[in-house]
């Protein structure tokens, strides 16, 4: 005679109480990665680099596709470089602002 160990609408009988309490001790004592990554000082991020290649993208296309869309309706071509050369100017500055400050 065989017992099947699963039951039959294919749901999971394992307690996880014990597995989720386990995890939470361990954050909570700052043990493992979780923990050292909690105490990090400074304004510095993870992912810093794709952070700063994100402003510089997006404010010269933000800028530079309001300077197109003025220069349209006032049928002058020159606003369209200047608003991506103002978007990655104020951009530049949000990035000294926010990483560059101790």
């Amino acid at each position: 005679m065989m017992v099947d160990s699963e039951p039959a609408d294919g749901t999971e009988t394992t307690d996880t109480s014990e597995t989720e309490n386990s995890r939470t001790t361990e954050s909570s004592r700052g043990s493992g990665r979780a923990g050292r990554w909690r105490y990090r000082r400074g304004p510095v991020e993870d992912n810093a680099g794709w952070s700063v290649f994100s402003y510089l993208i997006s404010g010269m296309l933000f800028y530079g596709l309001i300077g197109w869309l003025v220069g349209r309706a006032t049928h002058t071509g020159i606003l369209f470089p200047l608003g991506m050369i103002v978007g990655l100017v104020l951009a530049i500055v949000l990035i000294i602002f926010r990483y560059g400050r101790p």
